[in-house]
């Protein structure tokens, strides 16, 4: 799964926003809040990772259960796929 383009994310005050651009602004304009742990698994998504990379990486990072890190990762790749942002 991959992050469609004319999508981004840009830093904002208080965390980051995706937004789309180009032609994809004109048909579905969008405006998504993440916080820190959702931005980084944009991120890995961006490189390529799949979601059980993204939740081993995680599930290190912080010291949490895979299951815990797990939960959070399809949370937000349903968040992500609800959007129409993900492709498989």
């Amino acid at each position: 799964m991959k992050i469609k383009d004319g999508y981004i994310k840009v830093e904002s005050y208080d965390g980051f926003v995706v937004t789309t651009v180009g032609d994809e602004n004109k048909n579905n304009k969008i405006m998504l809040t993440l916080n820190g742990t959702a931005s980084e698994i944009w991120d890995m998504l961006k490189d390529g990772k799949s979601a059980d990379e993204i939740t081993a990486a995680l599930s290190v990072k912080y010291d949490i259960t895979k299951g815990k890190a797990q939960d959070g990762v399809d949370k937000i790749i349903d968040s992500l796929k609800k959007e129409g942002i993900l492709t498989e």
